[in-house]
């Protein structure tokens, strides 16, 4: 889904080794929206905290809107990596999406709606680590109630290097 026009959203979000990435997004249409992020590692804690050298920005057009039939469609490109930074590789331990594409598709009934996604992804960081393999992710939510969300995703990471130890080892990361 895109921002409604005129509207914006602020998320934070903590990982490993206190790092900690803010990120707003915009809706300058209600197919199109913009954002950036920015953090650092080791912010949570009493430690002085390792800043991100760059503010990573985003951008989401949405090519398609979702029907009763069809599914939505979505392109877009986000560069903020996330967890710990691995400065000698240049890299994330979860790579940035990069460029990507994405379909989804929502269900509703009387109490609950849901959704089912899936997506493929270029990230730009596959150059840092000599991967070059486009990656792919499945996710799905349930909205049980107004304030209750459940989501899962799972990304098939498949251009991480299967023999880093700092990387998914070919099996990719599962959240919940």
């Amino acid at each position: 889904a895109t921002m409604p026009r005129a509207s914006f959203d602020v998320q934070l979000r903590a990982s490993a080794n206190g790092s900690l990435v803010g990120q707003t997004t915009i809706g300058l249409h209600r197919r199109f929206m913009v954002g950036m992020s920015y953090g650092g590692e080791k912010i949570l804690g009493d430690v002085g905290a390792d800043w991100y050298d760059e503010v990573e920005f985003l951008v989401k057009y949405q090519l398609i809107t979702e029907t009763m039939y069809m599914p939505a469609i979505a392109l877009g490109y986000e560069g903020q990596g996330y967890g710990r930074y691995y400065n000698d590789l240049k890299r994330f331990m979860y790579k940035s999406k990069g460029f990507y594409g994405v379909v989804s598709k929502g269900y509703k009934t009387y109490q609950w709606s849901s959704g089912l996604h899936a997506g493929a992804y270029y990230s730009l960081e596959n150059d840092v680590d000599n991967d070059d393999d486009v990656s792919v992710f499945f996710g799905a939510d349930l909205q049980l109630q107004d304030d209750l969300l459940l989501v899962a995703e799972y990304d098939l990471a498949l251009s991480d290097n299967r023999d880093s130890e700092l990387s998914g080892k070919g099996w990719g990361y599962f959240n919940v």
